[in-house]
């Protein structure tokens, strides 16, 4: 690499990671291969999570407000963090409705997050006996039931997600960010990636700051790609 005569900086989000995470275990999701399906599932589901939160901080930095009340706020829950920064950012014309079930899925996958990294050990009613093909007896086989999340349709459980739970979670995601992005904050993919995406920027001596690449890698259009190709709702990420 030939180095320029300024210097800069790489101003880093984790945003873009965590959403190309979830697309890229999603993608990866086997067909029929239990152990994988479910090790990729819980890291989807989690990731969608991660990047709800990841969101809410990006917005919340974005913000011109007094260092003070940034503390204050970052304490709040992601979903009232992102309340907030709708409401401010669009001057009390929108705002997060809790009841509408874009943002009670969001709710839900906290939630869900929470109980997952967080735990309490869950107890789960279960039948169990020894494999009738286990001629010593030695394999021993449980079967138990588990509840369901109301909202997102998936185990209360993590032990057992599939690629269909993934992917339902994915896509109630991606409608959210899509509702949120475009809808409740208008704006178009630039202005996304410019306040929740990585960029780098020159020192300019003279002049100051300057941007010089805010968007998606190449590694991660592909994804994007194949997700648009899915049929998941990345228009906020994406230029028609």
């Amino acid at each position: 690499m030939k180095k320029l005569p300024t210097s800069a900086r790489l101003e880093f989000t984790g945003f873009m990671e965590l959403v190309t995470d979830v697309i890229y275990h999603v993608k990866a999701l086997p067909i029929g291969d239990g152990f994988s399906q479910h090790k990729h599932s819980r890291a989807a589901v989690i990731a969608c999570a991660l990047a709800v939160e990841s969101c809410a901080n990006c917005l919340l930095d974005s913000l011109d407000i007094a260092s003070k009340s940034s503390t204050e706020i970052e304490r709040l829950p992601s979903l009232t963090k992102l309340d907030v920064c709708v409401r401010l950012r669009t001057s009390g014309a929108n705002s997060l409705d809790r009841g509408d079930s874009r943002v009670a899925k969001m709710a839900e996958l906290l939630k869900v997050r929470n109980d997952f990294v967080h735990p309490k050990r869950q107890k789960l009613d279960a039948e169990w006996g020894v494999d009738p093909e286990d001629s010593k007896g030695y394999k021993v086989e449980f079967e138990y039931s588990d509840e369901v999340h109301q909202q997102l349709g998936i185990p209360k459980t993590g032990l057992h997600w599939n690629s269909e739970h993934a992917r339902s979670v994915a896509e109630a995601t991606f409608v959210f960010f899509d509702f949120l992005f475009r809808e409740l904050l208008q704006l178009d993919v630039g202005e996304v990636y410019h306040l929740v995406g990585s960029r780098m920027v020159a020192e300019l001596s003279e002049s100051g700051s300057h941007l010089i690449a805010s968007g998606p890698v190449d590694e991660y259009e592909e994804l994007l790609d194949w997700a648009a190709d899915s049929g998941f709702a990345i228009q906020f990420l994406r230029n028609a």
